[in-house]
């Protein structure tokens, strides 16, 4: 929701608005960026986290901008959102708290991929199931299309942050 992800979405969505590769390749050249300087230091949050950047990955995978499986990349992150204990998240929201992190864990567990490779172990994913639960979140509000309409419609307030109001304009909810 921040950041050069944001903005690799952007671009990536604009060179199929505008059928200008230019764009793309621009797009393609910060998401190379993103994942060259990646580090796990990061929060694991989905505003300006680990949880946003690896949900933005599979968002391009989603749409056919990357064909590549992205297991490899998301690895770490994988690792480094199983290591945050969900069973002591109070704040359930999309950009900081549970809703994020279960989008980005749904999103991996959706994803296509060519092996048996599951990201998540079965304690991991229990526990996933388990919280959810608790906090009535259901899993329609983590499908990837419902969590691109959450952000779209976050990103029609934003008035200070022009590639935000411009993926609002770009898109209409799905």
């Amino acid at each position: 929701m921040n950041g050069q992800m944001g903005c690799a979405i952007f671009f990536a969505l604009l060179s199929r608005a505008t059928q200008n590769h230019w764009y793309e390749d621009f797009a393609s050249e910060l998401l190379e960026n993103i994942c060259d300087n990646l580090t796990m230091s990061l929060p694991v949050n989905f505003s300006s986290g680990l949880c946003g950047i690896g949900w933005g990955i599979e968002f391009l995978k989603y749409k056919r901008f990357i064909n590549d499986d992205t297991d490899e990349i998301l690895s770490d992150i994988d690792k480094a959102v199983m290591e945050r204990d969900i069973r002591r998240i109070t704040d359930t929201s999309l950009e900081t708290g549970l809703t994020g992190i279960l989008a980005y864990v749904n999103c991996r567990l959706m994803s296509k991929r060519d092996t048996c490779y599951v990201p998540f172990d079965d304690v991991y994913l229990s526990e996933v199931n388990q919280i959810a639960t608790k906090f009535g979140i259901s899993n329609e509000s983590k499908e990837i299309t419902q969590v691109w309409n959450a952000c779209l419609n976050r990103f029609k307030s934003s008035h200070n942050c022009p590639w935000k109001k411009g993926i609002s304009i770009l898109c209409e909810p799905e």
